[in-house]
């Protein structure tokens, strides 16, 4: 499986004490992470600063210890907002708009035709921050729990150490 996802927008002034690996990418890195149980075993990646004294810019290509490759690009620089994710498997490719909430499937025999998925559009972080506060007051473990995102966090790390040392 290969994944392909692509995170721009342009520079937020509210961000400025963290890279785009930890604004924005890291967001994409748990979408890799959760489509693949098996854990990354290679990363290679590069960045560069291009509007503050942080990353602005970086890709990363993820490879997994099953053979999932993902790769991931993000940037702060960039003129409008794009959010896209593509997932390419033996038998389709799923095309997913991030900012839509839209899924469409292409199935290899029929590349051309594209079919529509249903989906049931969210804010992802309000839920999580409900389940989170829920979890809270109601004494149980959240739907997340903090252990799931360490293993992000870690490639998270390790791709912003990589792009800084070159």
């Amino acid at each position: 499986m290969l994944v392909d996802i692509k995170r721009f927008s342009p520079y937020p002034s509210r961000i400025s004490d963290a890279s785009v690996v930890w604004d924005m990418m890291i967001h994409d890195i748990d979408l890799a992470c959760v489509l693949n149980k098996t854990g990354v075993a290679t990363i290679k990646c590069s960045g560069k600063k291009v509007q503050s004294d942080k990353l602005d810019e970086a890709s990363a290509t993820l490879y997994f210890k099953d053979g999932m490759v993902a790769k991931i690009y993000g940037s702060r620089a960039k003129n409008d907002k794009y959010r896209f994710m593509q997932i390419t498997t033996d038998h389709a490719i799923y095309d997913v708009d991030l900012l839509t909430k839209t899924l469409y499937k292409r199935e290899f025999e029929t590349l051309v035709n594209k079919t529509e998925i249903e989906t049931h559009p969210a804010d992802q972080i309000t839920l999580e921050q409900k389940d989170f506060y829920s979890s809270i007051a109601n004494n149980r473990k959240p739907k997340c729990p903090a252990t799931q995102a360490v293993p992000v966090m870690k490639v998270a790390e390790e791709v912003e150490a990589k792009c800084l040392s070159q």
